[in-house]
């Protein structure tokens, strides 16, 4: 008998989704905009939250307060319930220790009117709620998303941005920056000072950095194009391609690297990858490159000021050399000489790879 009521109540259900669904009833969509605008009181630091919706800071010279215009996207089993949803959206701020806060709110909508169709799709109301907002260039800029994007141009000291899910674009800040992405691409271009980026999956791509930088992904390639300083980067999966740049420490555990333009220092180590260097050194600099499987390039593009010792071993490889090098050991897989007058070491190991050095031809 238990049996029989537990077939027929899934008949029914079954029916009822089967009727509910030819033709299935279409959700509503609201959508609405609005502006704000708040007057500064000697804030110097902005701080911008929001759960659901994109966040766009545009720095602006000679402005003097902040202006929001925000835009409500609602989804819902019907008009009267989505404009309701949009009613219970708002943006707040609060001043606090010199500080602005500016936050999106939304409303809880577990009690929201659902059909019959809509449980058994679990179909529930979708919103958001996007920000573009103006601010006096002179402030330091922070914001923070759970599922969205960030855009950011103009901060004339610095910005710190955060998302768990979105994508996150940089562009013309006279500070430092500051980026921590758990999922999404990072592109950043026209920055005077050092940036620091951090992403478990996506993308990063930046152009043109004034200062230091430091970059450390979980998955997904590095490309970038111009640094001015120095350059620190931890890839455990993903290819990296980096043009001109001062020092380099490089990690990587599986993805090729290629350094271009390399005026500084290199200390790398990798597990599974090539590593290739184009080196144009401005004073003498140590090079020390290490992997467990991959091969190994050095590639002087200019000649090392004062020379430098080399020692370069593989376990299972070749080794290719193009220097007037002075050799003083030399096996199948092992080769240690000096070149010029030996003021700098370069040493290069790699259990299976090939190794080659390359000084090139006047």
């Amino acid at each position: 008998m238990r049996n029989r009521f537990f077939v027929i109540c899934c008949a029914a259900a079954m029916a009822a989704v089967s009727v509910a669904c030819g033709p299935p009833a279409e959700a509503e969509t609201y959508e609405e905009t609005g502006r704000k605008t708040i007057a500064l009181e000697g804030e110097e630091i902005l701080f911008v939250g929001n759960k659901r919706g994109d966040i766009a800071l545009i720095g602006e010279d000679g402005r003097t307060g902040i202006e929001i215009v925000f835009e409500k996207k609602v989804r819902a089993e019907d008009g009267a319930e989505a404009e309701k949803i949009a009613n219970g959206m708002s943006v707040v701020f609060e001043r606090k220790n010199g500080e602005l806060f500016i936050n999106a709110e939304y409303p809880e909508v577990e009690n929201a009117k659902k059909s019959l169709l809509s449980i058994l799709l679990q179909r529930d109301p979708r919103f958001s709620m996007d920000m573009a907002i103006r601010v006096p260039s002179h402030m330091i800029m922070h914001a923070k998303t759970s599922s969205g994007d960030i855009a950011l141009s103009g901060a004339g000291k610095g910005a710190g941005l955060s998302t768990a899910s979105g994508d996150v674009a940089v562009e013309g800040v006279e500070g430092d920056v500051e980026i921590s992405v758990s999922s999404g691409d990072v592109d950043i271009k026209e920055i005077a000072g050092n940036v620091k980026v951090s992403a478990a999956s996506g993308d990063i791509t930046a152009e043109t950095i004034a200062g230091d930088a430091e970059v450390q992904t979980s998955s997904g390639d590095v490309e970038l194009d111009y640094v001015d300083g120095d350059l620190k980067i931890v890839s455990s999966s993903g290819d990296v391609s980096v043009k001109g740049v001062g020092a380099v420490t490089y990690k990587g555990s599986a993805g090729d690297a290629e350094f271009y333009g390399v005026r500084g220092s290199v200390q790398a180590g990798g597990s599974s990858g090539d590593m290739t260097f184009h080196l144009e050194p401005k004073g003498g600099n140590d090079y020390t490159v290490r992997t467990s499987s991959g091969g190994i390039v050095l590639r002087f593009v200019e000649k090392m000021p004062g020379g430098f010792a080399l020692k370069a071993n593989t376990t299972n490889g070749d080794i290719s050399v193009n220097l007037p090098i002075e050799i003083t050991k030399v096996g199948r897989h092992y080769i240690a000489g000096v070149v010029r007058d030996g003021r700098s070491a370069v040493t290069l190991e790699t259990v299976s790879g090939d190794i080659g050095v390359f000084e090139e031809e006047e």
